[in-house]
């Protein structure tokens, strides 16, 4: 079994995705340092490869041994490592040159980039590490979506638990660039997309209507009715609201909506105070069913997730 250090940015928001979605318990340390203990190999590769977590990640540290000084592990490695060639992969940074003089001086072939095996080193209060086959190298994953928005939809339907079916028609408002439509259109029959601004995104099942929704809704009699209605508009929550009331007789009873909530203010009462307006805008056609910080999310952003009554 491992314990996973992760050095990330967002590191409270990804410690909380971690707890959720995993259902592991996510320590948070000093220096954006997330700490999960006792688990699987194969489950700390499913954390870091994890899209919504990989993004964010400037290193990873995968540890299965401790020793209590540095002495003691240029001894154990020196022994395990013979000839090869070893990558270094350190946290906290600051410790590294140490670990490297070290090592180098006991004989320990070291080298960024021609390497046999990688040794992970996370320096605590004890010295926690693991020596790998070279495969277990962390990586980015290349982002190639339109928009943060993308993983911003993927992040709400796994932490809603929304389930999307090949039989769905979804509304986008606010759609350009069109992170959500690309997200979505491999999941659902077809998406309308409405947004004065243009798409980036081209599939088959999108129908981009080009307009600011309050001038186009009712020419979107047509498509009627929605399983699923998201929006993501520049505005305060209360316009979006506005908006959604437009809308309520685009959507199926019950169907979901994903609604980004701009709060251009940080503080706690704001938010509850605009909650709350928004909640008395929407009580006769949407109830509010949850709402989270999610890690895609700006600073100023949560996400709400409504059904229509």
């Amino acid at each position: 079994m491992f314990t996973i250090f992760i050095k990330a940015q967002r590191s409270a928001l990804i410690a909380d995705y971690i707890n959720e979605l995993y259902n592991k318990v996510a320590t948070l340390l000093d220096n954006d340092i997330i700490s999960i203990k006792d688990i699987p190999l194969t489950l700390c590769i499913s954390i870091i490869e994890d899209p919504l977590i990989n993004r964010h990640i400037s290193k990873v540290i995968l540890a299965n041994e401790a020793v209590d000084s540095i002495e003691e592990l240029v001894t154990v490695i020196k022994e395990r490592v013979k000839n090869e060639y070893t990558r270094l992969e350190v946290v906290p940074s600051e410790a590294e040159d140490k670990l490297l003089l070290d090592m180098e001086a006991n004989g320990i072939k070291l080298s960024p980039s021609r390497y046999d095996k990688v040794l992970y080193i996370f320096k605590g209060n004890k010295i926690y590490f693991s020596l790998l086959d070279k495969s277990y190298i962390f990586k980015k994953i290349q982002d190639r979506h339109i928009s943060r928005a993308y993983y911003k939809m993927m992040e709400a339907v796994k932490r809603f638990k929304i389930s999307l079916s090949k039989s769905y028609s979804v509304l986008d408002i606010g759609a350009a660039p069109g992170g959500w439509s690309e997200y979505l259109k491999d999941y659902v029959k077809e998406i309308v997309a409405v947004d004065p601004g243009d798409l980036l995104v081209n599939s088959y099942n999108i129908r981009h209507i080009k307009g600011r929704f309050e001038d186009v809704v009712d020419s979107l009699a047509e498509y009627c009715c929605f399983d699923l209605i998201v929006i993501d508009v520049n505005r305060d929550p209360i316009y979006a609201a506005e908006l959604l009331i437009k809308a309520s007789g685009l959507a199926k009873k019950d169907a979901k909506i994903i609604m980004t909530a701009k709060l251009f203010k940080r503080s706690k009462s704001y938010r509850d105070h605009i909650i709350e307006r928004f909640r008395s805008v929407i009580k006769d056609r949407f109830l509010l069913l949850d709402m989270k910080r999610l890690i895609s999310n700006s600073d100023n952003e949560i996400t709400l997730l409504l059904s229509k009554i």
